[in-house]
């Protein structure tokens, strides 16, 4: 343990948080202290002593943080106010209209806090700047607040009318222009059907689908694919890894284009927290071959968990976190571990035979390890989700990966419109996949949140296997 300090701090983190969000600041201090004195006493290095010290007293300044807006969303909670806000993402639900909004120089509000801001009538833009009277909705359920908490927003606005329009943020601004230029772009250049699916794929905007067809995402067991999430960027980024490893040699020229794919596909997500965790995640992935380090991808992993925990240990009972850590924790681990183990036990002349096994692994491993929070949250299980994803997770992350591309270069017309024209194939294949496979009758049902134990025990068993196998192998070394 001592060996990997970023697995210890990891572990002490997931305590301390858990510990906070069950007993309170009280204990989470007593804990805090207490996982502190074991690594005093385990670890013999000073600097390795001072860095843990260090780690420590972050998350406790997190903690409080946390807790000051906490207090302040529930002093608010009920009430009448009006306030400043900057709108920083657009409205993607066919049902409601509601966008996410973040205080900004309110005495009474914290700066940075993020609602919720539901209202009637024209839409805004992302980066708008609006002084607005608002009825915060009062919620009375104490796990309902919890739920709102831990899903990184502190109240649910009703918009009575809108007071002042100030202009625009800069920032949000530009992320809202690029949104609208790439959906623009898409609409233009596809069919209707292919371009709704597109931009819920990229944007996470549902607003194009229709009812029907949305009822057949979401019984064929592929709602991930149309929803930003970090499972999302798991399965598009593992895929780009393992292009991206094979045809570039340049160690600066692959690292440039991971960390310019990650921004890119943040900004067009509004920087959604579940995407830039999982970008987090594979940026630090991406460093270690950079300085020519082999990384030891567990230890990075850690250091990514440590890092979003940081953030807010709130964090650790979001779903969208969970599924990210589980996703690219089969994406950057298993399977590469598993792709080893074949070549080593199978060797083949073709080794683009290895490539088609590691690009259905990842879309395989990532549904398989995400399984055990999805089922224990959302209670249903698709039976079809397992072929659903086996049949278009690869060719959703490639039309999304050319659809990028086919936008960057669209000043060259034709290498873009050939792109277009692949990406609409690979989106009509999508579409008939999934309405083929929703329309099964017995497609998906709901289940007790214990089933969630199944998918649970085939991972760890999957885990346990390589772990022992590889073990072996080093032994016979």
């Amino acid at each position: 343990m001592t060996k990997r300090p970023m697995l210890l701090a990891a572990m002490s983190f997931i305590f301390c948080s858990a510990v906070y969000f069950y007993l309170g600041f009280f204990f989470f201090t007593a804990s805090l202290l207490l996982c502190f004195g074991m690594i005093v006493i385990l670890n013999k290095s000073l600097l390795n002593t001072a860095l843990f010290g260090l780690l420590f007293l972050s998350l406790l300044l997190s903690v409080i943080s946390v807790n000051q807006r906490i207090n302040a969303a529930k002093d608010l909670n009920g009430k009448k106010f009006t306030a400043r806000f900057v709108v920083c993402s657009e409205t993607v639900s066919k049902r409601n209209k509601c966008v996410s909004v973040v205080s900004e120089h309110n005495g009474f509000i914290i700066d940075g806090m993020k609602f919720d801001l539901y209202y009637k009538g024209t839409d805004f833009e992302i980066g708008d700047k609006i002084t607005v009277d608002v009825d915060s909705i009062k919620i009375e359920d104490e796990k309902a607040l919890e739920k709102l908490f831990v899903g990184d927003s502190y109240g649910r606005l009703w918009l009575n009318k809108t007071v002042k329009n100030e202009g625009h943020d800069l920032f949000y601004y530009t992320i809202g222009k690029i949104r609208r230029s790439v959906k623009g772009f898409f609409y233009d250049n596809l069919s209707y059907g292919s371009y709704a699916t597109l931009t819920a794929i990229m944007l996470g905007d549902k607003t194009g689908l229709s009812q029907s067809f949305y009822d057949d995402v979401k019984s064929a067991g592929a709602s991930h694919l149309m929803a930003v999430s970090g499972l999302h960027l798991s399965v598009v980024m593992g895929l780009l890894f393992l292009v991206v490893e094979r045809l570039f040699k340049n160690r600066y020229l692959r690292f440039l284009i991971i960390c310019f794919s990650i921004g890119f596909i943040c900004a067009l997500c509004s920087f959604t927290p579940s995407i830039v965790r999982a970008g987090i995640m594979f940026i630090t992935f991406a460093v270690p071959p950079l300085f020519k380090r082999d990384a030891d991808r567990l230890s990075v992993m850690c250091l990514s968990v440590v890092l979003m925990l940081l953030s807010s240990p709130l964090l650790l009972f979001n779903i969208s976190f969970q599924m990210s850590v589980s996703a690219v924790f089969a994406v950057m681990l298993v399977v590469p571990g598993y792709t080893e183990i074949i070549k080593n036990k199978i060797p083949l002349r073709l080794s683009f035979i290895y490539t088609i096994i590691e690009i259905l692994g990842i879309s395989i491993f990532a549904q398989l390890f995400t399984a055990p929070f999805s089922v224990y949250t959302f209670k249903t299980f698709s039976v079809m989700a397992p072929l659903t994803n086996l049949f278009v997770s690869f060719a959703v992350a490639l039309a999304l990966q050319l659809g990028i591309i086919a936008y960057l270069i669209k000043f060259l017309p034709f290498i873009s419109g050939y792109l277009l024209f692949l990406v609409e194939r690979l989106l009509i294949y999508v579409n008939r996949i999934i309405e083929s496979f929703g329309e099964f009758r017995y497609s998906s049902f709901g289940v007790h949140r214990l089933f969630c134990i199944i998918p649970a025990v085939i991972s760890a068993v999957l885990v346990a296997g390589m772990y022992i196998i590889n073990r072996r192998k080093d032994n016979a070394l």
